[in-house]
């Protein structure tokens, strides 16, 4: 992402540069919720929003760290960060630690 927060995409032929998305999941397993129980669901989702927001956030980040400390030598030079859409902080894997994420944009 460039200073503005815009995609940047690497336009050369060397194929050992990655630039761009990637997609991790590309199959996911879904379950359907039987209409009789799909108002039982919302009103318990709703009730429990931020305490299952926190856990996914949570589960999503540990798995996507450890992820990320296997496959990397720790030798990159350039900021990287892990954020959910629209949140207002960003997991800085260089420092290891959670920032706001408009400090990424300030450096």
């Amino acid at each position: 992402m460039d200073d503005e927060a815009n995609e940047v995409f690497y336009e050369g032929n060397d194929h050992t540069v990655f630039s761009g998305s990637h997609e991790l999941l590309e199959e996911m397993e879904y379950y359907n919720l039987a209409d009789e129980r799909s108002d039982e669901f919302w009103e318990f989702y709703e009730a429990n929003e931020e305490e299952i927001s926190a856990a996914e956030k949570e589960l999503i980040t540990d798995w996507f760290i450890s992820c990320w400390n296997k496959a990397s030598d720790n030798d990159i030079n350039l900021p990287v960060y892990l954020n959910f859409h629209d949140d207002i902080e960003s997991f800085d894997l260089n420092e290891d630690k959670w920032i706001d994420s408009e400090e990424k944009w300030s450096n």
